[in-house]
């Protein structure tokens, strides 16, 4: 896999056969909609940003898969920023192009017994990544990586029942001063736990 950054905006990821076997991409065109098929392209961007720096973040991405002769693929990626409704829309309706929205919704709340009601109401399937970080004298904070692509209403809804969304713009005090309590896949870890700790 060769990685080039074009901008801060568009990414060319160089794919080869082997890669395309690596990550169980197969077939001409790809199904944007389908959740393990965008897990494994997300996944690749991980990838990019570990290797590269290209940081995706909470951005609307479009995502171009072209398959090459020698059965790899070039994939383009491209940060959208705010676009319409109107424009999102055509985009998917085009052949060959995915429109993502990898976005990190951040919960806060006092009881530790919120967080397995939440784990139970959406399941630990509804998101990519959920971490938990733990602030003495505080509460719990829940990072929920959404899957994207979605409809109208986000799966996450539920979430508000049991605690407060806040902005993201306090991630990287809770990421610096809160005690990482849960990493990765701390939805599944929850729907096993007890409701108080």
């Amino acid at each position: 896999m060769d990685i080039l950054v074009i901008s801060e905006s568009k990414l060319k990821i160089m794919l080869e056969k082997e890669d395309m076997k690596r990550y169980g991409l197969f077939g001409s065109e790809l199904n944007y909609d389908d959740p393990p098929t965008r897990k494994k392209l997300l996944s690749i961007l991980d990838k990019a940003k570990e290797e590269c720096g290209f940081d995706t973040g909470s951005e609307k991405l479009l995502v171009q898969l072209y398959p090459s002769k020698d059965g790899g693929s070039e994939m383009f990626v491209t940060k959208l920023g705010p676009l319409p409704a109107s424009a999102e829309q055509s985009l998917k309706r085009s052949r060959g192009v995915g429109v993502f929205l990898r976005g990190t919704q951040i919960y806060f709340t006092k009881h530790f017994s919120s967080l397995v009601s939440i784990a139970r109401a959406i399941g630990a399937d509804t998101v990519e990544r959920s971490r938990v970080y733990y602030e003495e004298e505080q509460g719990y904070y829940l990072f929920l990586e959404e899957r994207g692509g979605g409809g109208a209403l986000s799966p996450l809804l539920p979430v508000l029942e049991f605690a407060d969304p806040i902005p993201g713009s306090m991630r990287p005090y809770i990421e610096e001063y809160a005690s990482l309590m849960m990493e990765e896949n701390a939805l599944a870890t929850l729907q096993n736990s007890p409701a108080s700790q």
